[in-house]
């Protein structure tokens, strides 16, 4: 096995040791086992823990907020359809890995940190879908198409986040597809 694979290896199981335990809970031995490769191992590719949970959140960060929305914004689709689709990979992928969204918004809510990966990365991913939704909204100016960004999205990030929050509403059960598909619809309806 190459020295890449060997990283990428143990990187996956980065994610998953946090996905399962917890940022905070993650440890060397914890990832070099899922890795099925030897402490020595992930300290030869990665030097700290520390650097290894970074570069973790960071590939995390990418797929959710630059390869994901590449995808769903692939210039030939009409960019309602594409902001759905998004939006439904969001959610479907924050309810689905909780672990990975708590770690990654663990320096904004806990550290009141907002000056972060995190924060630099969202930033970003909001200006980016900011100017893909521009054409939807000709009349609008930059600033009230930011709004209509954030509204949007924190419509979606919520639910995605703490999808139990709404189980005493029965049209709101974000665990089941449907629900969740009536909801984005439902959303998207009133902006678009």
């Amino acid at each position: 096995m190459s020295s890449e694979e060997v990283k990428g290896k143990i990187i996956l199981a980065t994610i998953n040791c946090i996905e399962q335990n917890g940022v905070q809970a993650v440890t060397i031995r914890k990832i070099a086992e899922m890795a099925k490769v030897n402490v020595a191992a992930v300290n030869y590719h990665f030097g700290s823990k520390e650097n290894l949970i970074k570069l973790a959140l960071d590939q995390t960060l990418k797929e959710a907020f630059v390869v994901n929305v590449d995808d769903h914004f692939d210039g030939n689709r009409d960019i309602s359809g594409a902001l759905e689709d998004y939006f439904r990979t969001t959610l479907e992928g924050a309810i689905n890995y909780p672990g990975i969204t708590k770690a990654h918004l663990y320096d904004p809510f806990i550290n009141n940190n907002y000056n972060g990966t995190f924060a630099e990365k969202f930033k970003i991913f909001l200006e980016d879908l900011q100017s893909r939704i521009k054409p939807l909204f000709p009349d609008k100016s930059e600033g009230d198409i930011m709004i209509i960004v954030i509204q949007m999205f924190s419509a979606i990030f919520l639910p995605g986040i703490l999808p139990g929050l709404f189980n005493k509403f029965p049209e709101m059960d974000f665990i089941n597809p449907q629900k969740r598909e009536k909801y984005i619809t439902l959303l998207l309806e009133r902006y678009l």
